[in-house]
């Protein structure tokens, strides 16, 4: 492990959980927080994009730590990466994830997508989800190969941003909220005051040509002079 590393984590790392705490832990108790402690560093493996545009799944500086209570229950996960890029943020996950990677560290190999901060395991060459993020992107099993090629195609129509995953713009509904049963009853009701408004004019035009034997006031043309 390099001494980078590993002293960030000793000397920094908890400082960040507890500076994070307000959004990551909100809902945890200050005595319990301070009883959180960070495990040993772990170097994950991670999609790495090669400067031909291609991708491939190997090391790439992403280091991380399971942060364990005071009973030593994974409560979440920190990860930073490390190296000549400054600007990438320090990551948090929840319990659910920091429990499966602690229980499957010691036999397979953990995966950090960082464009779309998913993650996956691999298993005997099998590619598989982990958590709600990286289902949006993979469903069941791949190869390494297969699954490269398809999380290639689903990043080339995917702006990058710092969301977990990048939703589509949101569509507008000329409707607002209205349901379908809504809609139709308001489509009736302007449907009805059309016929109203033209048997209303169809009668003033007729008691017009019977009170003047001739071509009501309202629709008479009256030419210059």
């Amino acid at each position: 492990m390099p001494a980078e590393v590993r002293q960030w984590f000793s000397d920094n790392a908890l400082n960040s959980v507890y500076a994070a705490a307000p959004t990551v832990f909100s809902k945890v108790d200050k005595a319990v927080l301070i009883g959180y402690k960070i495990r040993e560093p772990m170097e994950f493996s991670a999609v790495v994009k090669k400067a031909n545009g291609t991708v491939e799944i190997g090391k790439n500086d992403w280091w991380g730590s399971i942060i364990v209570d005071a009973q030593e229950n994974p409560v979440g996960l920190i990860v930073r990466k490390f190296g000549n890029d400054p600007s990438v943020p320090i990551l948090f996950s929840g319990v659910a994830l920091a429990g499966k990677i602690s229980e499957l560290l010691a036999t397979d190999t953990i995966i950090f997508d960082d464009f779309f901060r998913a993650w996956y395991q691999e298993i005997d060459g099998q590619i598989v989800a982990l958590e709600p993020t990286s289902r949006k992107i993979l469903l069941g099993k791949l190869t390494t190969a297969e699954f490269l090629v398809q999380r290639s195609k689903i990043a080339e129509n995917t702006v990058h941003t710092d969301s977990f995953f990048p939703e589509k713009p949101a569509q507008i509904n000329p409707w607002g909220d209205l349901s379908p049963v809504q809609i139709g009853i308001l489509f009736c009701v302007i449907l009805l005051l059309g016929t109203v408004s033209f048997s209303w004019l169809k009668w003033e035009q007729t008691v017009e040509e019977k009170r003047g034997g001739g071509t009501p006031t309202s629709f008479r043309t009256t030419w210059s002079k």
